[in-house]
C-alpha cells in the first residue's frame, strides 16, 4: 500500500468520544434506543448503501487507504472493513455532528474527521463519494478536486431523476429530495480520455434508493390501474481511474449484479 497522505487533524478524535467503547456501544440495545429514530433510519439506509457498494465496486485484495466521503453515521466505512479487513478505513463529512456521530458508533472501525468536499487534503488508493453530489450545484468542481486526491474515485449518484414519469434536468434549484443536480452516463466525462479511464454501472438499490422488490410490484400494478407514470429509481455508479494507476488497481467492477440483489434482500453476505 502506498503510504496515505492524511491530514494531521484526521486522527483527532472528538473530546468526551471514547472510541473504545464504540463497538460496545452498537452491541448495546439500551444505546441503540436512546438514538433518535431519524438516527437509527440514516444509520440502516448508509449500511445498505454501502452493501451495495461493497456488492459492485471492485476493490484491492492488497492493503490500501480508503476514504468515504460523506460519511455520514460511519456505518459505509464499518461495512468497507467488514470485507476489506486490510484496508486502512477514513470517513469525513462537511457537518462535524456527523462525525461526531460517526466516531461514537464506529470509532472503532476507522478514523472520521471533518472537511468540505472542495478543501479535502491528504491522499488515497480509493475514495468513495456516495449520494453526496446530487445536493450540490458545484459537483463538477466537487468532483474534479477528488480526483486530485486519489487514485481511483467512486461516485454514486441517482440516475436520471423523474417527477411523474417526466425526466428532470439540472436546475440548480431544488428538484427532488432536496437534489439541486441530475444525472445520466455523460455526465461525468469532464477529464480527457488518456488522463483518466472512467467505467459507468446503472444500478437498482431497493431498500436504499428505491423501494423494496416486492413493495414496487404492489406500487407498479396500483399505478397501471390509475394510469398513472411509475417512477423506477436508480443509481448511477462510476468510477473514475487514473491512467497510470491502471496496471496496479483491480477492474472497476465485480460482474455479479444478483449478488447484489440477493444481498439486498438478506439472504447473502459478500466475501472477497
Amino acid at each position: 500500500m502506498e503510504k496515505s497522505s492524511v491530514p494531521s487533524d484526521a486522527m483527532r478524535i472528538t473530546p468526551g468520544t471514547p472510541v473504545g467503547d464504540a463497538a460496545a456501544r452498537r452491541s448495546d440495545p439500551a444505546y441503540r434506543r436512546s438514538l433518535s429514530s431519524s438516527v437509527r433510519d440514516w444509520d440502516a439506509q448508509v449500511d445498505r448503501f454501502a452493501r451495495y457498494f461493497v456488492a459492485h465496486a471492485n476493490l484491492p485484495r492488497r492493503p490500501f487507504a480508503f476514504l468515504d466521503v460523506g460519511c455520514g453515521t460511519g456505518a459505509g466505512v464499518a461495512r468497507i472493513g467488514a470485507v476489506y479487513p486490510q484496508a486502512q478505513l477514513f470517513g469525513c463529512d462537511v457537518e462535524q455532528t456527523h462525525v461526531d456521530i460517526a466516531t461514537a458508533l464506529y470509532g472503532d472501525c476507522g478514523t472520521f474527521f471533518r472537511r468540505n468536499l472542495t478543501e479535502l487534503d491528504g491522499h488515497y488508493d480509493v475514495i468513495e463519494c456516495s449520494n453526496v453530489l446530487e445536493h450540490l450545484t458545484n459537483w463538477r468542481e466537487a468532483a474534479a478536486h477528488l480526483l486530485t486526491c486519489c487514485k481511483r474515485l467512486y461516485i454514486f449518484v441517482p440516475y436520471r431523476e423523474t417527477l411523474d414519469g417526466v425526466p428532470l434536468a439540472p436546475t440548480g434549484r431544488e428538484t427532488v429530495a432536496e437534489h439541486v443536480a441530475c444525472f445520466d452516463k455523460t455526465s461525468f466525462r469532464l477529464w480527457p480520455r488518456e488522463r483518466v479511464a472512467i467505467a459507468t454501472r446503472v444500478l437498482r438499490t431497493p431498500g436504499a434508493w428505491g423501494i423494496r422488490l416486492r413493495r414496487e410490484l404492489v406500487y407498479r400494478l396500483k399505478a397501471a390501474l390509475a394510469r398513472q407514470p411509475f417512477d423506477v429509481q436508480r443509481q448511477l455508479a462510476v468510477c473514475i481511474t487514473h491512467r497510470q494507476y491502471l496496471p496496479s488497481l483491480p477492474t472497476p467492477f465485480v460482474p455479479r449484479p444478483w449478488a447484489a440483489l440477493r444481498l439486498a434482500a438478506g439472504r447473502a453476505t459478500v466475501h472477497r
